[in-house]
């Protein structure tokens, strides 16, 4: 975080957007067409998290996954939204 003239001060990837010091930092070097992203701090809720899945098999999903790749697929899935994230799935034939 040296670019932001802070250099001791560290803040997780993950957690960089909901600091609010990062965010007044950020503001302040990007420019003006990225401010929306710096003013507030997100909330889960603006985002939409999409699985995409390439398969050769058409028509439904239960033939295009393994078991255990479609239990972790609704796991993922169930605590993506218990986060408040929107979830949704794509699939594509090939």
């Amino acid at each position: 975080m040296e670019s932001l003239g802070v250099p001791n001060w560290r803040v997780k990837p993950d957690q960089a957007f909901r600091d609010a010091r990062f965010r007044q930092l950020a503001l302040v070097r990007c420019p003006a067409s990225h401010h929306a992203v710096f003013s507030e701090e997100p909330r889960s809720s603006d985002f939409t998290v999409t699985y995409a899945i390439i398969t050769h098999a058409a028509g439904d999903l239960r033939n295009a996954l393994p078991f255990f790749s479609k239990q972790s697929l609704a796991n993922a899935g169930e605590m993506l939204r218990s986060m408040g994230y929107q979830v949704r799935l794509k699939i594509a034939v090939i």
